[in-house]
């Protein structure tokens, strides 16, 4: 009789880390979750505590004084008594060199410092299930191998198949650690090597768009500069490793209008309907709002992928959108001012098969296996729709009948918006107006279509570029020249961008030089980690010009022109003075409460629309700040840092800056965690509201 593994232990582990702020972390984390944890400062209190209680799982830091984490495992590798307790290395050290040696050392994982909560829990429960099989699996097998010592020899042969099987376990257990030890670098690197060739198709195809294009050129243009946006939101899905682990993706909320998505998503896909001669129709209900607020870039990916799918499988006839209010609102979750969509893609293709409709959105399944060479693709559409879809609020299903065609339905919640919102949403963050003085560049980039995109854009911008193909001539370049910016590339090949970066820190002429990082790596924590080396700011490719001169402007705001533009100061990552937020500023004295120069660029002296937008504006103050407030006071910092983000956005877009600004300390204190922080710039911000509340809009203007 085999035993029932027992799921109802408390696993104890072991926490080695010689920060006492990691070490309480990690304690507080582990703790909270059931798990009965010992914590050891030096690897010296390890090795004590193991001679006495063997914990099921051991977390081990590596750079330690004393007694290194390598040194730990090693000996603890070397004992038959613990060579199979799991450990995962957890470090700040993430070159591939420190994983390779961890896992040559015997540790099981590798997590790199800063962690994410959810990333640890999700690692520390597979490897404690994958110890606990493994010894339920020795268990059986000693149990087996007794009773058929004790048996006939008839059953010999079954113990030689045994043997067998238990030698297939172990080659799959192998394969299974492996794999799991070269996930990590796998998606890094498929990340970089996506991302790379992808900035070259966006950065050439943005030029190309500036350029004289009759109307059909144009049209193209557009349709890959589509099409390659919603790749990279593919990519950015597939590859963050952080939201992969902890199974979650988080939503941009901004407004849009439904009709224009909608149309805009439908053109992409013209010139395939052309070719195929199919029709294509789409039927919104009269009855919905025109702007929506939600995360449009993932709205926008759902459809494609329905929408390619339709295409895709249908050979002759049509493919009919069709959009309207979901009448069954209690089945989605209520929020205020909120609005249920049913969205349906019908096609008259060659439909799904009954058995294959219960599994369709399942990773890595087609709705037609015979099929596969004719229809290309893995199989990873529809499963990335359904958990887009599922992060919106709705669900997703389909109905088909083979050689008929199918309907895929799918509801989504949405908020109902304001002219207001659509907007912020176009301005908020781009700067438009925002100009820099020529400068000169150090552009670090080894890939040659990227070097040529970098040098054509900053050379039309009036900027004197000089390129580096590597870290190494990057110090060379600083040892002869002088510049007041460099734009660094993070792998490159002798030196890559952060040892340059550290290097150019630790001299005294160039450790004030603004360094910002242009990467293709976009794993969460990347950011951080570029920061905490020395480098100003963070661009990840594909590079967004707009978003690249708007990096410029924050980490530099010297460089900004201000006879054409004005650029807001934002947190950019830094770590700041510990009394920084608690110091009495008086706002009014250096930020004025309408930005004349804004307005004049952005609204082109058009007194009577800004005085309206400005007055639609001052309308909604009461209910935004009843918002924060709230969030204030429930301790909701997330939904806080949503908030006063799309504060900063809407007062930008009026060119109040003085609100902009607040509002982006309140935004950033959310997003550090910060809730006494969050309450004074709160409070800051109430005042601020007050003497907008009483300005006269015309005494601003001429």
């Amino acid at each position: 009789m085999q035993k029932e593994m027992n799921n109802t232990l408390i696993e104890r582990i072991l926490v080695v880390d010689d920060n006492t702020a990691n070490l309480q972390l990690l304690t507080n984390l582990l703790t909270k979750h059931g798990y009965t944890v010992h914590p050891a400062s030096a690897g010296e209190l390890a090795l004590e505590f193991i001679q006495s209680t063997l914990p099921d799982l051991i977390l081990l830091d590596i750079r330690m004084p004393g007694m290194d984490g390598y040194e730990v495992c090693r000996r603890l590798k070397s004992l038959e008594r613990t060579r199979s307790i799991p450990i995962i290395f957890i470090s700040v050290m993430e070159d591939e060199r420190h994983k390779a040696k961890g896992f040559q050392e015997g540790a099981v994982d590798f997590i790199t410092k800063p962690f994410q909560p959810e990333e640890v829990l999700a690692r520390v429960r597979t490897h404690l299930r994958l110890r606990q099989m493994t010894d339920h699996l020795e268990q059986e097998v000693a149990e087996r191998t007794q009773e058929l010592t004790i048996a006939s020899q008839r059953l010999q042969q079954e113990l030689a198949e045994r043997k067998k099987a238990e030698e297939a376990l172990i080659i799959a257990k192998e394969a299974a650690q492996n794999a799991n030890r070269a996930k990590s670098d796998f998606l890094a690197n498929m990340s970089h090597e996506i991302r790379t060739p992808l900035n070259a198709i966006k950065g050439f195809n943005k030029l190309l768009l500036d350029s004289n294009l009759s109307s059909k050129q144009k049209f193209f243009a557009e349709s890959v500069r589509q099409a390659s946006e919603n790749l990279l939101l593919i990519i950015n899905d597939i590859l963050d490793f952080s939201k992969i682990e902890a199974v979650k993706i988080a939503l941009d909320l901004a407004g849009f209008e439904l009709e224009n998505l909608l149309k805009e998503t439908i053109n992409m896909f013209q010139p395939t309907l052309e070719q195929k001669k199919l029709d294509l129709h789409l039927e919104i209900s009269s009855h919905l709002p025109k702007i929506l607020i939600g995360d449009k870039g993932k709205f926008r990916q759902v459809l494609t992928n329905l929408l390619s799918n339709a295409i895709k499988f249908t050979p002759s006839g049509s493919v009919t959108v069709r959009v309207c209010r979901h009448d069954d609102s209690t089945s989605l979750p209520q929020k205020e001012n909120g609005l249920a969509l049913l969205i349906s893609v019908e096609d008259t293709g060659i439909g799904i098969k009954p058995e294959q409709l219960s599994i369709i959105f399942e990773a890595f399944v087609q709705g037609d296996s015979s099929s596969t060479k004719q229809y290309r693709g893995i199989g990873l559409g529809l499963a990335i729709t359904k958990r887009l879809v599922e992060t919106m609020g709705g669900s997703i299903w389909v109905e088909s009948r083979p050689g008929v065609g199918s309907i895929f339905f799918l509801t989504a919640r949405f908020e109902i918006g304001s002219a207001l919102d659509i907007v912020t949403n176009e301005a908020a963050g781009k700067h438009a107006h925002l100009t820099l003085n020529p400068l000169r560049i150090l552009l670090a980039e080894d890939d040659i279509l990227n070097q040529k995109f970098g040098i054509e854009v900053l050379q039309r911008q009036g900027h004197t570029v000089t390129l580096a193909n590597n870290g190494k001539e990057v110090l060379d370049l600083l040892n002869k020249e002088t510049f007041d910016l460099i734009l660094m590339d993070v792998s490159m090949p002798e030196m890559d961008g952060i040892e340059a970066t550290k290097e150019i820190r630790n001299t005294t002429s160039n450790k004030d030089l603004p360094v910002i990082a242009l990467t293709a790596h976009a794993i969460e924590g990347d950011k951080d980690r570029f920061l905490e080396v020395g480098m100003d700011g963070y661009i990840a490719k594909p590079i967004d010009v707009d978003e690249l001169i708007e990096e410029i402007a924050k980490v530099a705001p010297r460089f900004v022109n201000r006879q054409t533009g004005t650029a807001l100061q934002t947190n950019t990552g830094k770590p700041s003075d510990k009394n920084d937020h608690d110091q009495s500023i008086s706002i009014d004295k250096v930020i004025p409460v309408i930005d004349i120069d804004a307005w004049r660029t952005r609204f082109s002296r058009k007194k009577d629309f800004f005085v309206e937008l400005f007055g639609h504006f001052l309308d909604e103050l009461p209910k935004r700040m009843t918002a924060i407030n709230e969030a204030i006071e429930i301790g909701d910092l997330n939904r806080l840092s949503h908030l006063a983000h799309s504060f900063k956005g809407v007062a930008a877009t009026v060119c109040a800056s003085e609100i902009a600004v607040c509002s982006d300390r309140i935004y950033q204190a959310a997003r550090e965690n910060d809730l006494e922080r969050a309450k004074s710039s709160v409070k800051e911000l109430s005042l601020v509201l007050d003497r907008v509340r009483n300005i006269s809009i015309a005494d601003f203007f001429d």
